[in-house]
């Protein structure tokens, strides 16, 4: 419980942090980067909760390898795209990878 308020405290300096950002584009950018790692620091809560929660039931021994790989590889991967979006090249590339396979020819 103390972890949780801890990082409810800590999201709320991070948000008013960004509030008191004068241009809009700060804000934007900052408000982005905070989105991405506060969706990886939910996945966090919800695996250990979830893994926690379940640990009395009888049936858990056969999900909770599940849930620590769930746990492990999808944070792991989660945050190698988060910063991987954030170099301009790498987001400008994969963008117009998206565009060239998804727009329609134009002949």
């Amino acid at each position: 419980m103390g972890c949780l308020l801890l990082t409810i405290l800590s999201c709320n300096f991070i948000l008013a942090s960004i509030l008191r950002i004068p241009s809009a584009e700060g804000k934007h950018k900052s408000s982005i980067s905070c989105v991405f790692h506060l969706t990886v620091v939910i996945v966090n809560y919800d695996s250990v909760s979830i893994i926690h929660l379940k640990s009395k039931c009888l049936h858990s021994m056969d999900s909770n390898p599940l849930m620590a790989t769930t746990y492990t590889a999808f944070t792991f991967f989660l945050s190698l795209i988060i910063f991987s979006l954030r170099n301009k090249e790498l987001r400008n590339g994969i963008m117009g990878s998206f565009q060239r396979k998804f727009s329609p020819l134009s002949s």
